[in-house]
Formats: C-alpha cells, sequence, structure tokens
C-alpha cells in the first residue's frame, strides 16, 4: 500500500487533523506525496480542540506559552521562542494559547515517517583556512549549523551577519526554509552573477526541489540585520 494512503487511513483512524478541526486557526500552505507543510497561528488565549498530527518537525515563529492535553487528559504547559524546533512523533492532543498575544508555527509533517525516528549523532563541522575553491555540502557550511538529524530529517540553523556571505554550497536534498527575521539578502548561483538585492520576511515558509536537481549557490546578506532561518532538509 502506498506510504500516502497509510498516512491518509493513519489520520482518519487517529481522528481529524489540525486543519479539518479548525482551519481558521491551522492551514496548509504546501502539500506534495512526501510532506504537508501546514501554519497553525492562535491569536491570544485561543484554544485549539482535539485532534492528530503525524510525525513533524515543529519550527515556532512568535513565541509563548501553550497548554497541551493529551487524549488521557494529561496537561503540560511548554514555553517556546521564535526560532526554537522540535521533532514529535504521531500524536493527538488540544492546544490552548496562554499568551497575551498570538503564537504561531510552521509545521512540517512528514509522510514517509512510519517507524519511530532515530536520532542521529551531529558530525562536527570542519575548519577552513580559507574558502573552499568548490561548493562544500550544505551541512559543512560554516553559517548553516546542523542542530538535529534522523533518518527523515537534517535541522540546520542558518545565521548570517550583516555584510557576510556563505560559501558556495549544494543542496541535494528537497528542503523547507522557515525565514525569522526580516532582512534583505542576495543569491548568487554557482558560476553566474550574484541576484539584485531582495527582502526577506520572517514568518514565512518555503519548499524548494532540490533532490532532482541539486541547486548550488551562495546567499549574501545585503542588508543591517542578522538572516535568521531554519532549513529543514527532507532525507526521506
Amino acid at each position: 500500500m502506498p506510504t500516502v494512503l497509510l498516512w491518509l487511513l493513519w489520520l482518519m483512524a487517529a481522528g481529524q487533523d489540525a486543519v479539518m478541526v479548525n482551519p481558521r486557526i491551522a492551514r496548509v500552505e504546501f502539500e506534495n506525496d512526501a510532506i504537508r507543510i501546514v501554519r497553525v497561528h492562535y491569536g491570544a488565549h485561543e484554544k485549539l480542540a482535539m485532534h492528530a498530527h503525524p510525525a513533524k518537525v515543529a519550527v515556532c515563529v512568535t513565541g509563548g506559552l501553550a497548554r497541551i492535553t493529551t487524549e488521557e487528559g494529561k496537561t503540560t504547559e511548554a514555553r517556546s521562542a521564535a526560532g526554537d524546533f522540535s521533532w514529535a512523533e504521531p500524536t493527538r492532543h488540544a492546544v490552548e494559547n496562554l499568551s497575551d498575544g498570538p503564537l504561531e508555527f510552521v509545521e512540517i509533517e512528514l509522510k514517509h515517517a512510519t517507524s519511530p525516528g532515530a536520532a542521529a549523532r551531529i558530525e562536527p563541522q570542519p575548519g577552513y583556512a580559507e574558502e573552499p575553491k568548490e561548493p562544500v555540502p550544505v551541512e559543512l557550511e560554516p553559517h548553516h549549523h546542523p542542530k538535529f538529524q534522523n533518518q527523515y530529517v537534517r535541522v540546520l540553523e542558518v545565521v548570517i551577519p550583516p555584510g557576510e556571505s556563505t560559501y558556495f554550497h549544494k543542496h541535494i536534498h528537497d528542503s523547507v526554509a522557515v525565514i525569522l527575521a526580516d532582512g534583505t539578502s542576495q543569491n548568487q548561483v554557482f558560476g553566474e552573477e550574484w541576484s539584485a538585492p531582495g527582502p526577506m520576511k520572517a514568518g514565512r515558509a518555503g519548499f524548494t526541489e532540490d533532490s532532482k536537481t541539486p541547486r548550488v549557490h551562495r546567499l549574501k546578506n545585503a542588508g543591517n540585520t542578522t538572516l535568521h532561518i531554519i532549513d529543514l532538509e527532507i532525507l526521506q
């Protein structure tokens, strides 16, 4: 049976997902046969009734405090800051925003995650005396900081101070980038000229398909604020 069909059957068996329970709070921004990107936006003290999640990575866009209630009735409180992320196995719960302001997440659901995630060791990045002449794998580029990895995903935190640029690097996996701070950037494809400066808007999430045609480029911070991005690579 295809993995995507199994994923849909699991959602049906576990109960309605967040988008079905309250599409005003949770909405789908992108979907293909491997992932679904859901933006979850709670207003102040807003509640999302009991709902089911498949395995996912959640990236916090705006911080706050939430109360989480499991289907067994157990409650916990969790405080998140912008840029925090977490891996979660399939679950069913209700969520209440305890903050006086909005609480927002970008959630990347993994349709191929049919067994529990097994965390992998993060290998240290090499020290470079100077920029390599050839592009490096993205996880070895010094502005891309590996933070978490299992058999399904690799999470990289990208931090580029004003005036700096990354080394040329290669993306070979499909990825989702979540922008955490407003800024201005320039992109240079390997062998081409720099693009014109363009804005980066905090909260935006975008999918890039790199598994079929690897992307080789570098990114420059052309503004006066630090660029901050969570880059999620889909490993399978």
